[in-house]
């Protein structure tokens, strides 16, 4: 089987497919990988590295990278073999000095004919510690989600158009890095033939035992499925941090910055010497988040950016599952607490004609249509898992 494998710069992908190839090699398989940006590097003639390669002028980078490509093409060889995989490793755009530019020719993809495209994800916190250590973290904050987001779409639309191109069936998935090694090959080795999964469960406001039943419904899932955790993405923790501190910034920046706000205009000016909203006093500040600073200016760029890809990228997480199944959570007097996002997603979900399993233990009876409707409900976790098992367990995924 032949993967392309996209993602954007910070994953340390490399690093991450050696792992992978050792355990493959304790499985039983064979995994050989290429990475398209050190192969540039070692074939250029002249004195460059993962923080100039980039530097280089973009018809002399066009012209290395298609050279690389071919060198690589011409060395394959077809294998028959199904525990042989061989994966290509590269990005599908860069962001650098010259801006946003695509790092793939369709023509030269349709020539390794991949039989599946994998987009490499991971938190963005995570991404920016991969650029410290390569020492190359010159990107501002919401560039480094942008260029996540456009990984992913443009990578689905090289897995699109390599369908209609060769003819066959070109799997697009989505992989958390998150979610570990050890599910990168799974993936791979079982994706077409094992059943797929997106859990949907509530993230936040849950009581410690509470939380204690989703893990155990995440666990057995994952045990035996192909299952997609929307919590593997973690980045909306950085907005919560914020909001749980933001008081306490404006409560120690506002008393600064009222005396400016009354400022006289000047005359005949089209600016205003200081404008003064709710997030002004972020722009103010440094957040500290593990290992990794953030200037205020910088989060405050991303708060709304970071809302809206945990959305969109819900969803294409939902269009590679198979089915989806859901942990609805009792409240103290017993009945069904569901959020706003899981309700987001049942709806999704059944809209794109997958299955959509619940499992709440207060029963179907306690839950309103707008559940009901849309799902198949089930008292405990063990009711439903048994059912899953025999409707789609040994069975070929469906959709994806």
């Amino acid at each position: 089987m032949r993967i392309l494998l996209t993602g954007q710069v910070g994953l340390n992908k490399s690093k991450y497919l050696e792992e992978i190839k050792q355990k493959a090699t304790k499985k039983g398989y064979k995994l050989e990988f290429e990475s398209i940006g050190q192969k540039m590097i070692e074939n250029y003639t002249g004195k460059i590295d993962d923080a100039t390669i980039l530097n280089l002028p973009k018809a002399v980078l066009d012209l290395l990278r298609q050279t690389t490509w071919k060198q690589i093409l011409n060395k394959l060889t077809y294998s028959t073999d199904e525990n042989y995989f061989y994966v290509l490793n590269t990005h599908s755009v860069f962001r650098w000095h010259h801006g946003l530019f695509p790092a793939l020719d369709l023509k030269l993809i349709a020539e390794f004919a991949p039989d599946m495209v994998l987009v490499l994800i991971d938190d963005i916190l995570e991404v920016k510690k991969g650029l410290q250590r390569r020492n190359t973290d010159l990107f501002q904050f919401w560039e480094l989600l942008a260029w996540r987001e456009e990984e992913i779409w443009f990578s689905k639309f090289i897995a699109d158009s390599m369908k209609e191109v060769l003819s066959k069936k070109v799997n697009f998935f989505i992989v958390p890095k998150s979610q570990g090694s050890e599910f990168f090959l799974r993936l791979i080795t079982k994706g077409r033939i094992e059943p797929k999964v997106y859990i949907s469960f509530p993230i936040t406001g849950a009581p410690s035992e509470e939380q204690y039943q989703i893990n155990l419904f995440k666990e057995k899932i994952m045990s035996e499925f192909i299952a997609f955790d929307p919590y593997s993405i973690k980045d909306r923790e950085l907005t919560f941090t914020y909001y749980t501190v933001e008081n306490e910034i404006k409560e120690q920046i506002n008393p600064v910055l009222e005396p400016l706000a009354n400022l006289p205009l000047p005359n005949k000016t089209i600016w205003r010497p200081y404008y003064k909203d709710n997030l002004s006093p972020l722009t103010l500040t440094k957040l500290k988040f593990g290992d990794v600073e953030l200037l205020g200016r910088e989060l405050l760029s991303a708060i709304e950016n970071i809302d809206s890809q945990i959305i969109s990228r819900d969803y294409l997480l939902i269009d590679q599952a198979d089915f989806v199944m859901m942990y609805i959570r009792m409240d103290d007097r017993g009945n069904p607490s569901i959020s706003a996002g899981c309700q987001s997603e049942m709806v999704y979900a059944y809209s794109g004609g997958k299955k959509v399993y619940v499992v709440f233990a207060g029963g179907e009876r306690k839950l309103s249509p707008w559940v009901t409707q849309f799902s198949e409900v089930f008292t405990n976790l063990n009711d439903a898992f048994n059912f899953i098992l025999s409707e789609y367990k040994n069975k070929k995924g469906g959709t994806t």
